[in-house]
C-alpha cells in the first residue's frame, strides 16, 4: 500500500485477516483506522517520506509489527497494542518515539536497533523469548521490571554511553546475555542463565548478582575501566570458562565464596589485583590462568590460599 487511501479501504475492518504492507509511501503520514486486529502481519518497510505511522485503534497483531529501513519516520504511534508475536524496529534512523501506553502484555520477539529513541515505555511482558536493543545511539535506559522469564537471548549493546538496564523480577534466560557500554545493570532476582553471560566495555563501578546460581556457558567480565567490585554470592556452578580480564579498577576477586565447579578455564588478568579469592573451587576442567601487576595475590607460582590439584589444564600464577 503506497497511499492513504488505499489504507482507509480497510476502515470498516475490525479485524483484518491476512498481512498489511506499506511500502514506498507518497505521504508524510499513515494512519489505519478503526482496526483492533491484525490475523497476520503489519510491515512498514522503505518509506522514504513516511514521518508518522498512526495505529489508534490496534490491540492486536498476532503475526509481527515490523519497522525497517524507513529513514525519516519519527513517531509511531501504538497507543492500544498490547499483544503482538514479534516487533522489529530496524534502521530507522530519525525514530524518536514509540510506546504503549496501554502496556505491551505480550510479545515474543522484540529488537530495536539504529534508532534515535531515548526509551520505549510500557513494556509491560512477563515472559519473552529474544530481546535486543542494539546501536540505539540516544537509548539510555531499557527498563524491563514486570519480565519474570525468557527462553531466547538477551542483548542491550553499544546504545548511549552511561546506560541503564532494569529487570527486577526476571529469574531465568535460556539463551546468551550480552551488555555493553552499561552504567547500572539491576538484576536482583536472576537464578539461572541457560548460555553465557558476557559484561563488557561498561562504566558501571559494581557488578551484583547475587541469586545467581548456575551458568550453562561461560560468565566474560572484561574490559570495564571503572569497575571496583563484583559479588556472585549463591553462583556454584559455570558450565564453561571463568574469564575477567582488562578491568583496571578491580582490585579484589572476592566475587565467588561458593563457586565449586568450571567446566571450562579460569582467567583473572590485567590491573593491580590485590587479591583473588577461589578457595571453594573443587574442579576446573581447563586451565587457570592468573596475571596482575601486584604481587599479593601470586607467590612463587602459586595462589594463595589455592589448591593446583582441582585443575586439570595448567596453572599459571604471576
Amino acid at each position: 500500500m503506497r497511499h492513504q487511501g488505499d489504507l482507509n479501504t480497510l476502515m470498516n475492518c475490525a479485524t483484518v485477516r491476512g498481512s498489511v504492507v506499506i511500502s514506498q509511501y507518497t505521504g508524510d503520514v499513515a494512519a489505519l483506522i478503526g482496526i483492533r486486529a491484525i490475523d497476520g502481519n503489519l510491515v512498514v518497510e522503505s518509506n522514504f517520506n513516511m514521518k508518522q505511522l498512526l495505529l489508534p485503534d490496534v490491540q492486536q497483531i498476532t503475526g509481527e509489527l515490523s519497522l525497517r529501513n524507513n529513514t525519516q519516520i519519527k513517531e509511531v504511534d501504538t497507543g492500544r497494542l498490547r499483544s503482538v508475536s514479534r516487533f522489529i524496529a530496524e534502521v530507522n534512523p530519525s525514530l524518536v518515539k514509540v510506546g504503549f501506553p496501554s502496556g505491551l502484555r505480550y510479545v515474543d520477539y522484540l529488537r530495536v536497533t539504529d534508532s534515535m529513541l531515548k526509551g520505549i515505555d510500557g513494556l509491560n511482558m512477563e515472559q519473552a523469548g529474544e530481546i535486543e536493543f542494539s546501536a540505539n545511539r540516544y537509548l539510555t535506559a531499557v527498563k524491563l521490571d514486570h519480565l519474570q522469564s525468557m527462553n531466547g537471548r538477551l542483548l542491550i549493546t553499544d546504545n548511549a554511553p552511561d546506560s541503564s538496564f532494569s529487570a527486577r523480577r526476571l529469574g531465568s534466560i535460556a539463551g546468551n546475555v550480552t551488555m555493553t557500554q552499561l552504567a547500572t545493570i539491576a538484576l536482583p532476582s536472576l537464578t539461572t542463565l541457560g548460555t553465557g553471560l558476557h559484561l563488557h566495555q561498561g562504566s558501571m563501578r559494581e557488578l551484583v548478582m547475587d541469586n545467581l546460581t548456575s551458568l550453562a556457558e561461560t560468565l566474560s567480565i572484561y574490559a570495564n575501566p571503572e569497575l571496583e567490585s563484583l559479588s556472585f554470592q549463591s553462583l556454584e556452578t559455570i558450565g564453561g570458562a571463568l574469564l575477567i580480564t582488562d578491568n583496571p579498577k578491580l582490585q579484589q576477586v572476592t566475587a565467588f565464596p561458593n563457586l565449586k565447579s568450571v567446566s571450562g578455564s579460569v582467567e583473572v588478568t590485567g590491573g593491580p589485583l590485590q587479591e583473588i579469592q577461589l578457595n571453594n573451587l573443587q574442579d576446573v576442567a581447563g586451565a587457570v590462568k592468573i596475571i596482575t601487576s601486584s604481587k599479593a595475590a601470586c607467590r612463587e607460582g602459586e595462589l594463595i590460599g589455592f589448591s593446583k590439584k582441582v585443575v586439570k589444564g595448567k596453572f599459571e600464577c604471576k
